[in-house]
């Protein structure tokens, strides 16, 4: 897969291999990452020169192709980000090469299986939503309403299905509602005979005002970095004596924070939505206000968490996925979500 000249090297760039060297690597396990790239579970052996410390095994993310652009943005993220965020939060990263002559870039992550965590396949409990609630206000907390590293430039639109969170800058909502507008026209005309007239009708509606709406929130202000793909169905990992961990940062962008609630939440199958959303957002804006975020009310909280809802519209349609439409068009309904943010302009709060 690939050499250990190239693996030892991107362990040296990280500090994961300081002397010594890698003698043998074994694949044990192996698959395809929603981003194109290779991702595999790795068994390294070294030298005796080698310090104790250097990883036994690691999950190295491998890629080449249009799976380049994702891997440069997490590599980015780990250079000027995650010594930003909670501690532990995000899995270590071992190692990084970027091969110009093999085309490749390599990423060798902590594997969190081997430190005794679970990957999260299923519903969470109350305690881990909690948590992972607390965690996710911390993380949004650290660049609310503030200036990130120049070197972050978020003026070129992302390709993935997740852009259209992406709330600045203008020039890059312009063209996430350009987009997202084809998407939808796309989504509606290939699933018309499958939808109700009553879904159909609030997917044009909003269709035709997004772009404002989003437009207008983001000059509204109270932005911050969100994580962007924060499903609960494969990149939470658990741990009974331990804060939860989240992988996969390559869509961190600049966003709405409860976005990444709602997006986690509509995943979570329970029998009163609201009452349920509802006391996690609370949680979550107790913890932001704890964590030192100000003029951020309460009502501002509500009507982003709803928009956020009626945002994720548009990722269902790039990717042209009727179920998860289908499970957003009835989280919306069931916060009246359209009927709130049509009474009220954002950034009016």
């Amino acid at each position: 897969m690939l050499s250990l000249a190239f693996l030892t090297g991107a362990l040296r760039a990280r500090g994961g291999l300081t002397v010594g060297r890698l003698t043998g690597v074994t694949v044990e396990a192996q698959w395809r990452a929603n981003s194109g790239a290779t991702v595999a579970r790795l068994a390294l052996g070294y030298d005796a020169a080698a310090p104790i410390s250097s990883p036994r095994r690691v999950v190295a993310k491998i890629a080449e192709g249009d799976a380049l652009d994702p891997s440069r943005r997490e590599l980015r993220f780990y250079r000027l980000i995650a010594p930003s965020i909670p501690e532990g939060l995000a899995p270590r990263l071992f190692g990084a090469a970027v091969g110009l002559e093999e085309g490749k870039i390599v990423l060798l992550f902590e594997d969190l299986l081997e430190s005794g965590y679970v990957q999260a396949i299923g519903p969470l409990t109350k305690v881990d939503l909690e948590t992972l609630v607390d965690r996710m206000a911390a993380l949004h907390a650290v660049f609310w309403g503030k200036s990130w590293p120049p070197e972050l430039d978020f003026s070129a639109p992302m390709t993935s299905s997740t852009r259209s969170a992406q709330a600045a800058p203008l020039a890059v909502v312009e063209d996430n509602a350009r987009t997202g507008n084809e998407a939808m026209s796309a989504f509606l005309s290939r699933y018309q005979s499958q939808l109700s007239l009553q879904e159909e009708a609030v997917l044009t509606g909003v269709q035709s005002r997004w772009h404002d709406d989003m437009a207008a929130r983001s000059c509204a202000g109270h932005l911050t970095l969100i994580h962007g793909d924060f499903h609960l169905a494969g990149n939470i990992f658990l741990r009974d004596d331990a804060p939860p961990r989240v992988i996969d940062w390559s869509e961190m962008k600049p966003g709405l924070g409860p976005h990444d609630l709602a997006y986690a939440l509509i995943s979570q199958p329970v029998e009163n939505r609201v009452a349920r959303d509802l006391v996690l957002l609370e949680r979550y804006h107790a913890a932001l206000e704890t964590s030192g975020v100000t003029g951020y009310s309460w009502d501002q909280c509500l009507w982003d968490y709803r928009f956020s809802l009626v945002t994720n519209l548009f990722q269902s349609a790039r990717q042209s996925n009727l179920i998860w439409m289908r499970k957003t068009l009835a989280a919306i309904a069931d916060h009246d979500a359209t009927a709130s943010i049509l009474a009220q302009k954002p950034g009016l709060f």
